[in-house]
């Protein structure tokens, strides 16, 4: 059974790779790390994906929010589906 994407409102995880830079390590050592970041699905389109981890009761205008490149993201779970 396929899994149904995200929607707005729904709790999600996303695992995604974040850039490290040494700046004075050896090149032949060189990675990237997978972060984990928890928030509320808002958007995504062929660029982006968009979470908030606010939504005020006044409205989205006073909401905080998060953009990953959509090349970034490795994968999306969802936690717990928006009512």
């Amino acid at each position: 059974m396929a899994r149904k994407p995200p929607v707005q409102g729904d709790l999600i995880k996303v695992e995604w790779l974040d850039i490290y830079e040494d700046p004075t390590g050896n090149p032949e050592h060189a990675k990237y790390y997978t972060r984990a970041s928890y928030g509320i699905f808002w958007a995504q389109d062929s660029d982006k994906l968009v979470t908030t981890t606010t939504i005020d009761p006044d409205g989205p205008q006073n909401s905080g929010w998060c953009c990953y490149p959509v090349g970034t993201v490795k994968s999306i779970q969802v936690i717990k589906r928006h009512k």
